[in-house]
């Protein structure tokens, strides 16, 4: 430590409180040692405490730096004065490389900060010696604990003026504050520059002696420093993504590299602090802009593959923990749900090779262009061909190129058939008002079979393919809500009542009647119905017992 090995008292081996007359004949006698090379050596050596090397240029910077006033107040801050009989007996003991008996007698003098003229000066050689002690060997955070409260006890006390003077005869007036902070300064910069093992906050705490205004001065301006970096690399980013918005991303997830700033700055201050929470919703902001920058130009104009969305479900995360405002909490929310759901489907990256990357957007292309259409009741029977001939061959070439039992082929496929069960669903459900079923819409909606489908949606098929196989007309049709309810064409239920309306009702004028009515809103009420369990089991009973009279009237 420059301040205490290379301490100008000590090379020079003078007290700071020795007059300017002792300095210059002490540097006389040791410039003619050296000039006859000899060594020579001082009771303030204490060459134990750090290295000391002593010669022409070391000399020379030695008197340099008490030549100004305030510098030589400031080096005696840090170097001991030798004032009465307990401070001699405390100094005998360090010369006999005795710390600990050293620190055991000034202890006593200073015991519970009962500072007084008298002991003054032994409550300096303590806070000098305990500052050697802290940066001696093992760094010992205890010792400098305690080495700067009794300094801000030193700097507080009304002796200090007393000091001052006797240091720098004839001059009285003097900046405590000034002089407190460059003491302060000067120690925080030993820390940094040996990397030493002290947190920002406990370095704060140690300060917790001295004024308050010059805490909370050292506090903003060690504060400033973190937030200075996180507001730089902020504006950085922000540039970056609006210039070139398909790496947003990457520029995200180097913002997670400040997160230690922000950590550091929790510390300084504190959650709470307006400061604190100004700049970390600034943080957590331009992580969200980031990831809906990457969102919205990868929707457009390629796919987001599963370990992206993965990124991009992290990165919320840590957007969402890091906000502090309730309104920019709630919108990384609504935008965090909006790019979870449209991602959860993601594919994974290994799928995604440039040789089936064409086939996999055109599809999806296809896929939303149809369930825009859907969603505004402008489907046609022609849009549901094209839309499937389009879409056959793409989905082949896929599942050739990862193979038919992929997961990846099958999830893609399968949404495909969703789609286009959905749309012929619908197209049937309104054409149904004006017409009846033919065969080409039956044959239109089977060849969907052939298609590979997840076990969800191929039992979705499989159910409306036999509702519409069993009343594609009336004359070999079945019955629709019979179907729905038992869940398939040719359950023995469904064939009894088919019987019942071929053999009775079409028989009779009533009958007819009933079925040209049935047919004509039963479709309707097969989709309203379809997904109503208790509904479904209601009318599954109720046909139970009509086909148990029919039975029994036979």
């Amino acid at each position: 430590m420059g301040i205490i090995d290379k301490n100008p008292f000590r090379i020079i081996g003078v007290r700071p409180i020795d007059s300017e007359k002792d300095i210059l004949k002490q540097l006389t006698k040791i410039k003619r040692f050296i000039e006859v090379g000899k060594d020579v050596s001082f009771d303030m050596d204490l060459p134990h405490l750090g290295e000391l090397i002593r010669n022409s240029e070391s000399i020379s910077e030695a008197k340099r730096k008490i030549e100004k006033s305030d510098d030589k107040l400031f080096h005696s801050l840090f170097w001991f004065n030798i004032y009465n009989h307990i401070d001699e007996t405390g100094f005998e003991s360090l010369k006999n490389k005795n710390e600990n008996k050293t620190l055991e007698i000034w202890r006593k003098v200073v015991k519970d900060g009962n500072v007084s003229p008298k002991n003054y000066s032994t409550l300096s050689n303590l806070k000098s010696l305990l500052l050697i002690l802290s940066f001696q060997n093992n760094f010992n955070k205890d010792y400098l604990n305690e080495a700067m409260n009794l300094s801000g006890l030193f700097f507080s006390n009304s002796e200090f003026k007393n000091y001052y003077k006797k240091i720098i005869p004839g001059e009285s007036v003097f900046d405590s504050n000034q002089i407190q902070k460059k003491f302060i300064d000067s120690i925080h910069l030993k820390l940094k520059s040996d990397k030493l093992k002290i947190s920002t906050k406990e370095f704060l705490n140690t300060i917790v002696s001295f004024p308050d205004s010059i805490k909370e001065e050292y506090k903003n301006k060690i504060s400033n420093s973190p937030i200075n970096k996180i507001e730089t690399e902020i504006s950085n980013v922000s540039q970056l993504r609006d210039e070139n918005p398909s790496q947003s991303l990457k520029y995200a997830e180097s913002l997670l590299s400040l997160a230690d700033e922000l950590d550091s700055l929790a510390k300084i201050t504190d959650p709470s602090d307006v400061k604190y929470q100004l700049i970390a919703d600034k943080y957590a902001k331009e992580i969200l802009e980031c990831t809906i920058s990457f969102f919205n130009d990868k929707t457009d104009t390629g796919i987001i593959i599963r370990e992206e969305a993965e990124i991009i479900s992290e990165l919320l995360e840590v957007s969402e923990d890091i906000a502090c405002g309730e309104q920019l909490r709630k919108r990384i929310k609504e935008n965090k749900e909006v790019i979870l759901e449209s991602t959860e489907n993601s594919p994974p990256g290994s799928k995604i090779t440039k040789r089936i990357e064409k086939s996999y957007l055109f599809i999806k292309t296809k896929i939303y262009s149809a369930a825009t259409s859907l969603n505004t009741g402008n489907t046609t029977s022609i849009m549901c061909t094209i839309l499937l001939e389009d879409c056959r061959d793409k989905l082949l070439e896929i599942g050739e190129k990862l193979g038919s039992e992929d997961e990846f082929y099958i999830d893609i496929s399968s949404q495909f058939v969703q789609v286009q069960i959905a749309l012929q669903i619908d197209y049937l459900n309104r054409h149904m008002k004006y017409s009846k079923l033919t065969k080409s819409q039956i044959q239109l909606f089977e060849s969907l079979g052939t298609f590979a489908m997840d076990s969800s949606t191929r039992t979705r098929y499989i159910t409306n393919k036999n509702i519409l196989k069993g009343n594609y007309n009336q004359t070999s049709g079945g019955c629709y809500i019979a179907t729905m309810a038992y869940g398939d064409y040719d359950h023995p239920s469904v064939m009894e009542l088919r019987g019942f309306r071929d053999n009775y009702l079409k028989k009779s004028y009533l009958g007819r009647g009933f079925i040209e009515i049935y047919y004509k809103y039963s479709p309707r009420l097969v989709m309203l119905l379809k997904n109503k369990k208790t509904i479904n089991l209601l009318i599954r009973n109720m046909l139970n017992r009509i086909v148990l009279i029919i039975k029994y009237s036979k």
